[in-house]
């Protein structure tokens, strides 16, 4: 009995020696987390306190202040461009007037008032608007909101009649920088 009492006894020592010296076991695990692409956005807000235009024989410039708002939550840090442009402003009235052309509006871009920081971007050069011009465009962006005061002048033509005109803005947002 004494025999396989000792038996027993190596054999339990010898096991456990053998998770006593053996490494401890470990997994690699990875926890991951995957960001899609946000949104861009842009737009104008609508021209507030326009000095109504009186009638007259000469053809008379009355300033719209415009700004341009861009919102880059893309995430991607790629660069991107605006344009605009305009329908003819149409006439509304009682009084028989003709619609303004386009071409009678145009607009000047301003420098960035505010972008986030380490953005690097290019103001357009603007100008008539019976065309699309470039306003503003980054070469690579940044997320973040970028605002821009862009100041608009339409040139109402002489004798023209009492009425509203009203054009509609097309702001145009490309993922890919134009030249300014």
């Amino acid at each position: 009995m004494s025999s396989s009492l000792s038996k027993v006894l190596a054999v339990g020592a010898v096991a456990a020696m053998a998770f006593v010296g053996a490494p401890g076991a470990f997994a690699a695990d990875t926890a991951t987390a995957e960001v899609a692409q946000g949104s861009r956005t842009v737009s104008f807000a609508d021209a507030a306190g326009v000095t109504p235009v009186v009638s007259s024989h000469t053809a008379t410039p009355v300033a719209i202040p415009l700004t341009l708002t861009v919102d880059d939550s893309s995430g991607t840090r790629d660069g991107w461009s605006v344009t605009v442009s305009a329908t003819d402003f149409v006439y509304a009235g009682d009084n028989g007037g003709s619609n303004i052309s386009a071409s009678a509006f145009s607009i000047a871009p301003q420098a960035v008032s505010s972008a986030p920081s380490g953005a690097v971007t290019s103001v357009g050069a603007g100008g008539s608007l019976g065309t699309a011009v470039s306003v503003l465009s980054a070469t690579e962006s940044v997320n973040g909101v970028f605002v821009q005061p862009v100041a608009g002048t339409l040139t109402v033509p002489a004798d023209s009649y009492v009425g509203t005109y009203a054009a509609t803005l097309t702001t145009t947002f490309s993922a890919a920088p134009e030249a300014p």
